[in-house]
């Protein structure tokens, strides 16, 4: 009898302990394997990298469009040399002893001095003399907005008998017309905003146009850099629409005209 009593004691505790280390359903729904875990990391910081590149994508895009409004907002376009012409030319004069011719073509203006002393006066001496002076100017064909583009000016003996006696000349540019008005700068510091003033000059002037300099020179010249005006759509293009050049001298003026053409 107490065999038996002793054989079902170990068989009761042999089932306690095999139902103790049986696994349970609840320890295998919530102990995940640690492969699984990382690749759910992986994917939620691949989610995150995918929201941050379509965010920086958004602010690209808005970046984008706002320079491309900036851009449409400017015309485009360019002025062109669309007409010319000799405005003036100053009279011969003519006095007992002295001859002064002037000629001015588009792009030259010349003087011709000529001394024939009189024999009863000679105070000038015996000998006639001639001199010649010109100005020349170069433009461009084309100018561009925000662009500068080059003037060229200049003024030269051509010959001279006698230096100091017989005058010379002087010459300038003036640019009117166009608001906003164009960006001026003379390579040489010259003043170009004072339209009785010529500062570009040959011989010994002592007329109009270079008034206080009387020093005997045998050329000078100068780069005049003029930088359009940028236009935008909300100008008035009557204020754009042309801007006049003149190559004025003491011999007389003429006439270069710029028209804006938008591009197609």
């Amino acid at each position: 009898m107490k065999k038996i009593i002793a054989v079902l004691l170990i068989g009761i505790l042999l089932a306690g302990l095999l139902v103790a280390c049986a696994p349970s359903d609840s320890s295998n729904n919530n102990d995940k394997p640690a492969s699984t875990e990382a690749s759910e990391n992986d994917a939620k910081a691949t989610e995150k990298e995918k929201d941050t590149e379509t965010e920086k994508s958004d602010n690209t895009v808005e970046k984008t469009d706002s320079t491309v409004e900036e851009t449409d907002n400017t015309v485009k376009g360019k002025w062109v040399l669309t007409s010319n012409k000799v405005l003036r030319v100053r009279d011969t004069y003519t006095s007992d002893e002295t001859t002064s011719t002037y000629s001015v073509e588009l792009c030259e203006h010349t003087y011709e001095h000529k001394y024939t002393p009189d024999k009863e006066d000679p105070s000038d001496g015996p000998t006639p003399y001639t001199a010649t002076f010109f100005c020349d100017c170069a433009i461009p064909e084309t100018l561009t907005p925000g662009t500068a583009s080059r003037f060229t000016i200049m003024a030269m003996v051509e010959h001279d008998d006698k230096p100091g006696h017989s005058d010379g000349m002087c010459c300038s540019m003036l640019f009117s017309g166009l608001t906003p008005e164009p960006e001026i700068k003379s390579q040489h510091g010259y003043d170009y905003s004072n339209q009785m003033y010529y500062p570009v000059c040959a011989g010994q002037t002592t007329e109009y146009g270079h008034i206080g300099n009387t020093t005997y020179t045998d050329g000078m010249d100068d780069f005049i850099n003029v930088v359009m005006p940028t236009i935008t759509s909300d100008m008035n293009p009557l204020a754009y629409e042309t801007m006049t050049v003149t190559f004025v001298s003491n011999a007389g003026e003429s006439e270069f005209v710029y028209t804006w053409q938008a591009d197609s």
